[in-house]
């Protein structure tokens, strides 16, 4: 299933995998890791002053979302760390919907509207939105509005979700971008000061100084290493 959906993938987005590995058998008598396909791929950068990374860079920037906002029940990280749940099928990926979101942000970072695109993968979008605090530095205030369970809606690992930052008078050219792909977007909130602050619906779900989340994610291996 997994090869399957890496081929069907890499022909809907024209995108050859050109190298990989994969590891399926990772056990001891006490535990185990999953199976874990990893694939290599190559890109090609025609303006490198085009380079747009995963990191917040200026206050005042706009914190946009590319894609659906609202997450369904399924397996992520939160899920089986905290739930401990393992026995979700992951969401299926519509294709249609990933090639136009690549393509809307590809179209943004080349017009020179973005300061930041990072995508929404393993954690979700709080994670997104730290890693992007982390990288640059500096705070975001977010504030989410929605019926959804607040575990899902900021761990939730919904694909075809790209996190992107960019000057308030970049927005209203961002808008007609998505629009003209039939791309979902959401305006989150900002980047400033120096911590990382979620509200869903006005309450404050996370209210973290960067620097205490920055200590904490590149000390964690060291930490389950000693333990």
């Amino acid at each position: 299933m997994t090869i399957n959906g890496l081929s069907d993938a890499a022909s809907a987005l024209s995108v050859p995998v050109v190298s990989g590995n994969v590891s399926f058998y990772n056990e001891t008598e006490t535990s185990r890791v999953h199976p874990t396909p990893i694939v290599g791929m190559v890109g090609l950068l025609e303006d490198a002053s085009r380079v747009c990374s995963a990191s917040f860079k200026n206050p005042g920037d706009i914190i946009v979302l590319l894609g659906p906002i609202e997450t369904k029940q399924h397996l992520c990280e939160y899920t089986r760390l905290i739930h401990r749940i393992e026995d979700i099928l992951p969401p299926k990926i519509d294709l249609e919907l990933e090639k136009r979101i690549q393509r809307c942000c590809l179209k943004a970072i080349r017009d020179g509207l973005l300061s930041s695109a990072h995508d929404l993968s393993e954690g979700g979008l709080a994670v997104a939105i730290a890693e992007s605090c982390i990288l640059g530095n500096i705070g975001a205030l977010c504030e989410l509005w929605s019926n959804s369970r607040a575990d899902f809606l900021l761990f939730g690992e919904e694909q075809s979700r790209i996190l992107v930052s960019l000057p308030a008078k970049n927005l209203e050219k961002l808008v007609e971008l998505a629009t003209d792909e039939k791309v979902p977007l959401t305006v989150l909130g900002k980047v400033m000061g120096d911590r990382l602050v979620i509200k869903l619906n006005g309450r404050k779900l996370i209210d973290q100084p960067v620097k205490n989340i920055k200590q904490v994610y590149e000390s964690s291996l060291e930490r389950l290493v000693n333990q």
